[in-house]
């Protein structure tokens, strides 16, 4: 009989080495294939944030950029006439057109901040323009360029002209007659004066404050008042909130998810370094009309899960400047 037998077939020897081969082989597949797994998932989670982060970015510094502008010109005296009650209408404090908060914001909003998180407040002239013809000022009537102008009554508008910008609100508006006015007694938070000079005198009967009169070809813009924060979401998350004035109600956004954290320092004109709120106010609360850059600073956490992204990869930095206060 031949010692070679076809039927005999593999030793148990044979066998268990033949299996382990196999697992090996196949261990270091499974190994190749959860490793590019997991780059797969860093890679989504880099991706998640860095489209976070733009969207964020664009936003604010589109804001940001709007700040102290009057809808003329910066530099000029602003005369605010609304009534200022900061408990309930934090938005209708003009405050130099920004105004940054350390670990808090300038109001109670809902949802409620993030502890330990910035907040700014913007305000600015934008939206639909108008051109006045003539302005009344004992009678508190724009004669506007247009009919079907779009302005109601309640709106926060802002005047202004090479010299000087007032920001009142409308108590009635006539699209047929093309009219504006800005009288005292009614609206919410209303208007403390009629009269539109500077400084502001706040006297009921409307006839108590600083005459002023704008000229021909003088601009009304709505007056933007705009807020930034990070807050508890109704999904228990972290979001980005965008808080703005429809008419003279606050009106909260929310923005973008998965933000953890939110700090804003500020550069003064002629300044070195960047500084916070409370730096800035420790100085004057008027040095916020020196302030022409903003240093953003978001962390943010990707949706993708198991990939613990280092906080270098997740904490990303923007500067914006004031665009109106550049020289």
């Amino acid at each position: 009989m031949s010692k070679f037998d076809p039927q005999r077939g593999l030793t148990l020897v044979e066998l268990m080495i033949a299996m382990t081969l196999g697992l090996v082989l196949t261990g270091g597949v499974i190994g190749v294939f959860l490793a590019n797994q997991q780059t797969y998932r860093v890679n989504q989670a880099i991706s998640e944030v860095q489209e976070s982060a733009r969207a964020a970015f664009q936003l604010m510094a589109r804001d940001i950029r709007n700040a102290g502008f009057n809808g003329c010109t910066n530099s000029m005296t602003v005369a605010n006439t609304l009534k200022n009650n900061v408990a309930t209408d934090w938005w209708s404090t003009w405050s130099n057109g920004i105004r940054g908060f350390d670990s808090s914001a300038p109001a109670a909003f809902t949802p409620a901040q993030l502890a330990n998180t910035d907040a700014v407040q913007l305000m600015f002239g934008g939206g639909r323009s108008l051109n006045v013809e003539t302005h009344n000022a004992n009678a508190a009537q724009f004669k506007i360029n247009k009919t079907n102008h779009g302005i109601n009554d309640g709106d926060i508008l802002i005047a202004c002209d090479p010299g000087h910008a007032a920001i009142f609100q409308v108590t009635n508006s006539s699209q047929s007659n093309a009219t504006i006015v800005h009288n005292t007694g009614t609206g919410t938070p209303g208007n403390c004066t009629k009269l539109l000079g500077y400084p502001v005198l706040c006297e009921e009967s409307g006839l108590g404050g600083t005459p002023y009169q704008f000229t021909a070809n003088s601009m009304l813009f709505q007056f933007q008042s705009i807020a930034w924060y990070v807050g508890v979401n109704p999904r228990g998350t972290n979001s980005l909130y965008r808080v703005s004035i429809s008419g003279s109600a606050p009106v909260t956004e929310e923005i973008i998810e998965g933000v953890a954290d939110l700090q804003f320092r500020f550069l003064r004109n002629g300044g070195t370094n960047y500084q916070t709120a409370t730096a800035i106010n420790a100085v004057s609360a008027d040095e916020w009309a020196r302030v022409v850059s903003v240093e953003i600073d978001l962390l943010l956490t990707a949706a993708t899960t198991n990939t613990n992204l280092p906080e270098d990869l997740r904490r990303i930095r923007q500067v914006v400047t004031l665009r109106n206060r550049v020289e």
